[in-house]
């Protein structure tokens, strides 16, 4: 029943609409978008603070132990805890200012500290402390 008024009916004209031919029209040339540069990258740079605050928490988070400086500091305050017996706060003590060694002389090994010139780079990072 539905489908009755949707079918063409005998006797009711069907319209039609046909157009002339014409010829294609081209689209005028378009300029090229401009592409957008990325900026060029800036060194990173960070605020005295900030800085402050990594150099906290990696000696927090212990990550200072994944430099080379700071793999033989791991070592040295696992045996001075457990054979020399050091107490918590000796440790303390010695992790806080030897995970700041292996943190500002990360890019070094542990044969770069050795005299004459590790002698100088330890008295210069004594200084500076």
């Amino acid at each position: 029943m539905l489908l009755s008024a949707f079918m063409p009916q005998p006797g009711l004209a069907q319209l039609s609409l046909e157009l002339p031919a014409t010829e294609p029209v081209e689209a005028p040339p378009r300029d090229p978008l401009p592409r957008a540069t990325p900026p060029a990258p800036r060194p990173l740079r960070l605020t005295l603070g900030e800085a402050a605050r990594i150099m906290r928490e990696a000696v927090k988070d212990k990550s200072y132990r994944s430099t080379p400086v700071g793999l033989e500091v791991a070592h040295f305050i696992r045996w001075f805890r457990n054979e020399y017996g050091a107490t918590a706060e000796t440790l303390r003590d010695y992790e806080a200012i030897l995970s700041k060694l292996a943190l500002d002389h990360a890019d070094l090994e542990l044969t770069d500290f050795e005299p004459p010139a590790g002698t100088t780079r330890l008295r210069e990072f004594i200084d500076e402390r």
